[in-house]
Formats: structure tokens, C-alpha cells, sequence
């Protein structure tokens, strides 16, 4: 079996920019170091935890809608 395949900063901010384009709203982050921490949250998870995939998926969300 194989691991995950982890959601990067650049398609992240890939997302994001498209997202704006077509909604509107200021651009840029609040705070990029916020948005690591968001992302590596599923890893550490993943590598402390027995974390199956829907655990990793919440863990993106709750760390992405957060903040």
C-alpha cells in the first residue's frame, strides 16, 4: 500500500488565486506561516497517529478553515 499524496503549498495557493479570480477579494495571505502549520498537520498526524485517510482529510480541513 501506499501513502498519502500531501497537499502542497503551491497548489494551496494555486487554489487560492483561482478562487479570487473568480470571486473577488483580497489578495495575498494573512499569515504564510499559518498556512505551513495548517499543511503539516496531517503529516505529523500521519507519522504520531494511526490516522487513516478520512482523519487526514478532517485534519486538512479543521487546519485549513481554522484559520
Amino acid at each position: 500500500m501506499t501513502g498519502p499524496i500531501w497537499v502542497t503549498k503551491a497548489v494551496v495557493l494555486a487554489i487560492h488565486g483561482e478562487q479570487l479570480a473568480e470571486h473577488g477579494g483580497s489578495d495575498g495571505l494573512r499569515d504564510e506561516g499559518v498556512l505551513d502549520a495548517a499543511l503539516a498537520r496531517p503529516l505529523n498526524l500521519h507519522l504520531h497517529a494511526a490516522a487513516d485517510i478520512s482523519d487526514l482529510a478532517a485534519c486538512y480541513g479543521f487546519g485549513l478553515c481554522q484559520n
